[in-house]
């Protein structure tokens, strides 16, 4: 029987986790078994460390590390707000540039005039003519509008209404729409009066 110091024990007791996990060099694990073999000490304390390896290998296990992380991605997915809708977003982003009101402006004029196609389509369809790179209706434009930015449609309208005048095309990106009259003898009075409102920054006459 091999004669052990408390050097000597303390030492091969400071190398019992490595020869547990396998990773002493051939050497130090022979002079570990030796000594196990002659040390009931040493053997106790090597059944202890096996018996605490495997009860934390199987809380690791119970545990599953990721069941956390998909708990809270799950809290994360429901608190977020639903996305916008395609028209919210393109709504925002009209908001933000520069030309917003232009935007809506050609927006709401755009719809009014489907609604006035819709009104007449009972009514023979009218050829179509040119002049200049725009295409007219036959029933060609006496008046050309340049609308400011910050005007409203509402207001717009309720001008055109008063003046006896509606849009036959536009608006164009730069705010300009043609405007025919329903007496267009009229057409300098009108010029005069559109041109005088805060709505409107240029009226010109649509020579033919």
């Amino acid at each position: 029987m091999a004669d052990y110091t408390d050097d000597d024990r303390l030492r091969l007791r400071e190398l019992l986790p490595f020869y547990l996990n396998r990773t002493l060099d051939p050497a130090m694990q022979q002079e570990v078994e030796a000594w196990l073999a002659h040390d009931a000490n040493g053997r106790q304390e090597l059944q202890f460390l096996q018996a605490v390896t495997t009860a934390a290998r199987q809380r690791v296990a119970e545990r599953a590390p990721l069941a956390g992380y998909e708990a809270l991605a799950a809290r994360l997915e429901a608190s977020r707000p639903p996305a916008p809708a395609w028209w919210q977003r393109w709504w925002q982003g009209l908001a933000a540039a520069r030309w917003a009101p232009v935007g809506a402006l050609g927006v709401a004029l755009i719809a009014v005039q489907m609604g006035w196609n819709v009104y007449r389509l009972d009514q023979q369809t009218p050829t179509v003519s040119y002049r200049g790179t725009a295409a007219q209706p036959a029933r060609a434009a006496d008046l050309k509008l340049v609308v400011r930015r910050d005007a409203r449609f509402a207001d717009l309208a309720e001008l055109l209404v008063q003046n006896r005048c509606h849009i036959v095309w536009g608006p164009s990106v730069s705010g300009e729409l043609w405007i025919a009259l329903d007496e267009p003898g009229s057409a300098e009075p009108v010029r005069a009066r559109l041109a005088a409102s805060p709505l409107v920054e240029d009226v010109l006459l649509v020579r033919r």
